[in-house]
C-alpha cells in the first residue's frame, strides 16, 4: 500500500500510513520484488512532496536498487533518470 501511494503521489495516504504506522507495522524502508523502496518508488515518478514526507518519516535514502546492497542504482540515480525524461518531454 506505501509503495503504490508513493508511486502515484497519494501524499494524503502517505501521510496517514506514516502517522498511525504503530498500527500497520509497514517498515518504511519495504522493498518489493524489484527492490524499490516507497522513497525509489516517489521518486522515480517525480513526487518530491511524497519522497520528503517519507525522508521525515525515516526513510533511508542510501539504500541501493538492488537486492543484494551491491548495486550503485540508488534514489540520486533514479532522480537523474525522472529529470532526463521530464527534459525530453518539454523539448518534444
Amino acid at each position: 500500500m506505501l509503495h503504490i501511494a508513493a508511486k502515484k503521489g497519494f501524499i494524503n495516504i502517505v501521510e496517514h500510513i506514516l502517522q498511525y504506522n504503530d498500527d500497520f507495522k509497514i517498515p518504511i524502508d519495504c522493498k518489493k520484488n524489484n527492490g524499490m523502496t516507497p522513497a525509489m518508488c516517489a521518486t522515480k515518478n517525480g513526487h518530491l512532496y511524497v519522497l520528503k514526507c517519507l525522508k521525515n518519516g525515516g526513510a533511508d535514502l542510501k539504500l541501493p536498487l538492488d537486492k543484494t546492497g551491491q548495486g550503485s542504482i540508488n534514489i540520486l540515480y533514479l532522480a537523474a533518470l525522472e529529470r532526463a525524461y521530464y527534459d525530453c518531454e518539454l523539448s518534444s
